[in-house]
């Protein structure tokens, strides 16, 4: 009997050993962030031409707002001048333009270093943090110099949480957009289960269990059932 009780031990100690690998694993696939936007790239927005100018909203879900990128394009000819892209908010009213008077972020590109369809990243100096729920927006303009540069933009409705707008005129579709935040993996967690309508406290409670079925059905395993 002594002997089954130590036995008994052993495979409770396995299962507990494995069920907080197995917790800590899926706790560190999440990384120290998420990337959240738009990706659907159907067709160019708008030309950017001089003076013209093209606005994308959007609404931050997370904390450490670090990077945007833009999937960028200049119609296979390299241009000359300035792209000014501006990062402001947070918007007021439904339009694209009430409330941007803020100016959160801005960068200015030379147009000749814009390479044809590739990912452009605008990096702020420091992360933005209590913005949850504010709406912001991604403001592109052109100086009166240079050919043409272009964005690529989704065919639809694809992004609701975001509006495109070009010279003040609300367009369909939406910025091809990716939104880099620094949310650390618990923040990470915390924003996956909200997304999925839980609590942090029930999220962490539904992967305990689940870490410590799997570990019980592999340690049945491992001992032959």
């Amino acid at each position: 009997m002594p002997g089954q009780a130590m036995e008994a031990w052993g495979r409770r100690l396995r299962v507990a050993t494995l069920a907080g690998l197995l917790f800590v694993a899926a706790l560190g696939s999440l990384g120290d962030g998420l990337v959240e936007g738009q990706l659907a790239h159907d067709r160019p927005v708008a030309p950017l031409e001089g003076g013209s100018e093209v606005l994308q909203t959007f609404v931050v879900t997370a904390e450490g707002l670090t990077a945007l990128d833009l999937l960028l394009a200049n119609y296979g000819r390299a241009s000359e001048g300035q792209l000014v892209v501006d990062l402001l908010g947070p918007l007021e009213g439904p339009g694209g333009a009430e409330g941007a008077n803020r100016l959160l972020g801005r960068w200015r590109v030379d147009a000749a270093t814009v390479e044809d369809n590739r990912w452009r990243r605008f990096a702020l100096a420091e992360p933005l943090e209590g913005r949850i729920g504010q709406r912001l927006a991604l403001r592109l303009r052109r100086d009166a110099r240079g050919r043409p540069l272009t964005a690529w933009a989704s065919a639809g409705d694809t992004w609701p949480q975001g509006q495109v707008y070009v010279n003040g005129l609300e367009q369909s579709g939406d910025l091809t957009l990716r939104l880099h935040y620094a949310t650390g993996r618990w923040g990470a967690l915390r924003h996956a289960l909200a997304r999925a309508g839980l609590s942090l406290a029930t999220g962490l409670g539904l992967l305990a269990g689940l870490a410590l079925a799997a570990a019980w059905l592999l340690t049945r395993g491992l001992a032959g059932g």
